[in-house]
């Protein structure tokens, strides 16, 4: 079991999608502070769950996943990141 020296992240932490406002597609990264269930979501302005990005089971470390927009309208949209025991959200503009 190969250990690398890497600093874990201290908390769960969903960082700010990059670029953002974005044009089609963008990267959301977050990190995990102890192995667990997490559930990736984007929502509308309306509170209604557009898209899951990622569903499963994820190992300590950063973590990132692309979400493709294209097909959806230019607006404001919120991803949300739900553990067993946290959750945090960040606002992404949507320019199509």
């Amino acid at each position: 079991n190969e250990q690398h020296n890497m600093e874990l992240p201290s908390a769960i932490s969903l960082l700010q999608n990059y670029p953002n406002p974005f044009n089609g597609i963008t990267v959301i990264r977050y990190a995990l502070n102890q192995p667990g269930r997490v559930k990736l979501s984007v929502y509308n302005l309306l509170g209604q769950r557009i898209a899951t990005l990622f569903e499963g089971v994820q190992n300590t470390g950063e973590h990132f996943v692309l979400w493709d927009a294209a097909h959806w309208p230019s607006g404001v949209y919120f991803a949300k990141i739900e553990g067993e025991e946290y959750s945090r959200s960040i606002k992404l503009v949507l320019l199509n």
